[in-house]
């Protein structure tokens, strides 16, 4: 049974060649078509990957998960992803990507209907495990197939424009996620995308194709008479095992310096992919549609990213490391201004005198302390009652405390805040019916006039906050997708189109493996430990030491 599985997977076999004219007619009709098939291909493996992280908050509150147990789910995808990405590129090297894609796409889809069939916390850990591992059949066939029908001075355009295809389908999977969830529940969020999927598995069978020889067509080289130097007599022979790994992946070692940068590549990617709706519901006070319109934002800016930085690498001798390298740069301010922006609730830094504060709310007389302090829940109390003055754990647990007391909707009554002098921008907001961030807003503000000294006064209006937000999420968006995409077109030139899914997906393990779970678990754990702001430092960290990394592969050009 599995050798006839094996060789219903190989290689299309070569067929006859066709006719010049034939030829001439049918290569650029056939191009498009594997383009396009690819294009929809990973759009849609991305809407049957990225609809977990727009509705994990609300996955969370109905299956009584918290932001460890979330992270796990995350980093166990990424685990499974970055395995499935090297192991099924493997195999993706040596089957017919037509037959190898739709599978893969019909596999996706099936464990999207099981993980949303089950509230069993073990179950979806497993289940959306196993659905990364299957993802890893979405890369490799798609770069087989352009790798052979687009020629090496091609590669930074092409590859460029399809990478913008999980732009399209990260993006709409999180506001598609977002939407199903808010209006038949988070189980939606699946079934939708699923039902997608397996649609577009029929379609890629029917549309998808392999080799140009395959189709009675010349190899691509031979069409555009763009051939690499060094593969010219051998660059359509099909690769053993032991070439693959020995002869172009383990010995390379400007292959494994990409591979560790990689890890800092994708923590910067995912920190706000995944994490992003979460952090802007939290700290920004955004509602369930903002915070998946977050993800949309930062797919489409960086599609646009991908085009420029693509098409620019081509027109610079292929030099996309060093473009890499440049475009993580801007990250750095970006994800600063995220920090410094400022929250419709309460940081740390916002806190001027926290001991005089909490001695006021703990120890005061009037309506406005007694209430407060019978907001702030017992544990913080516990905390604040046992933490040193003035100690970066008083200031966490007042914080928080405080954070609590500014989402009660009856924060606000006219004679608990009689004595308080309130400003007219407070006053303008008492006589509107508001929730959500304005009903946060408002207490916030409730919270300053009460406390004037002690408190630092809020920015921004909740809108005002958002799309600031947003539009950091842009920048960052438009520039870390440079060297996400140019990963996997600097392992192809600096191996060859017969190891190409391979040695992306020896690259893509680092990232997975190392940087998305480093990131899926890190970055959970020390957001709920220490706050969103030492979560970003963090991930500020890991960006300059991906620009320190990617600085040594400065003049890596296409081999030959």
């Amino acid at each position: 049974m599995i050798p006839r599985v094996i060789q219903w997977f190989k290689p299309a076999p070569h067929r006859t060649r066709l006719k010049e004219d034939e030829i001439a007619r049918q290569y650029p009709r056939c191009r498009w078509q594997i383009f396009e098939s690819a294009f929809i291909a990973y759009a849609t493996f991305y809407l049957v990957r990225n609809n977990f992280a727009p509705v994990s908050k609300e996955i969370g509150a109905a299956l009584l998960y918290d932001k460890v147990m979330i992270g796990n789910i995350l980093a166990g995808t990424a685990i499974a992803y970055g395995i499935g990405k090297l192991v099924m590129g493997y195999f993706a090297d040596r089957s017919d990507s037509r037959k190898y894609i739709a599978v893969g796409m019909l596999m996706t889809a099936c464990f999207n209907f099981l993980f949303s069939g089950t509230t069993s916390y073990h179950s979806q850990l497993v289940l959306w495990t196993l659905n990364g591992f299957v993802q890893g059949m979405g890369y490799g066939p798609c770069a087989r197939g352009l790798s052979h029908w687009y020629s090496v001075k091609e590669r930074g355009t092409i590859f460029g424009v399809w990478n913008t295809a999980h732009c399209i389908g990260g993006g709409a999977a999180g506001y598609l996620a977002a939407a199903c969830a808010q209006y038949w529940g988070w189980r939606s969020a699946f079934y939708v995308p699923g039902a997608i999927a397996l649609l577009c598995s029929i379609y890629l069978f029917w549309r998808m194709r392999d080799t140009p020889q395959s189709e009675g067509l010349p190899p691509v080289e031979e069409y555009k008479n763009d051939w690499p130097p060094e593969e010219k007599e051998k660059h359509e022979k099909e690769l053993t095992f032991r070439e693959i790994f020995l002869q172009y992946i383990l010995p390379n070692k400007m292959l494994w310096l990409l591979a560790f940068a990689n890890i800092f590549v994708y923590i910067a990617r995912y920190a706000m992919v995944d994490w992003g709706p979460t952090y802007l519901k939290e700290v920004k006070g955004a509602s369930l549609m903002s915070g998946g319109f977050s993800t949309l934002v930062i797919e489409f800016s960086g599609a646009s990213g991908m085009i420029l930085m693509g098409w620019f690498s081509d027109k610079i001798g292929g030099r996309r490391a060093r473009l890499s390298a440049l475009a993580m740069i801007p990250l750095v301010p970006a994800f600063l201004g995220l920090i410094f922006s400022g929250s419709l609730l309460l940081a740390p830094r916002d806190i001027q005198a926290s001991d005089r504060l909490l001695a006021e709310i703990r120890f005061g007389t009037n309506a406005v302390d007694q209430f407060v302090w019978s907001q702030i829940p017992d544990s913080s109390r516990q905390e604040l009652i046992k933490a040193a003055p003035n100690s970066t754990a008083q200031q966490f647990a007042l914080t928080g405390g405080l954070n609590a007391a500014l989402k009660n909707e009856m924060f606000y009554d006219p004679s608990r805040f009689a004595g308080v002098k309130l400003r007219e921008q407070t006053q303008d907001l008492l006589s509107k019916k508001l929730k959500a961030a304005n009903l946060t807003y408002r207490n916030r503000l409730l919270l300053e006039d009460a406390f004037p000294d002690m408190l630092r006064q809020s920015r921004f209006t909740p809108a005002r906050l958002l799309w600031l937000n947003l539009v950091l999420f842009g920048v960052i968006g438009f520039f870390v997708y440079t060297p996400v995409t140019f990963s996997g077109v600097v392992a192809l030139d600096l191996t060859s189109k017969k190891a190409q899914a391979t040695a992306a997906g020896f690259v893509g393990l680092f990232g997975y493996v190392g940087g998305r779970v480093i990131q899926g678990l890190g970055l959970g754990w020390v957001a709920q430990n220490y706050g969103w702001d030492a979560g970003l430092y963090a991930v500020i960290g890991c960006i300059l030491m991906g620009i320190a990394l990617l600085a040594f592969l400065w003049n890596v050009r296409p081999r030959g």
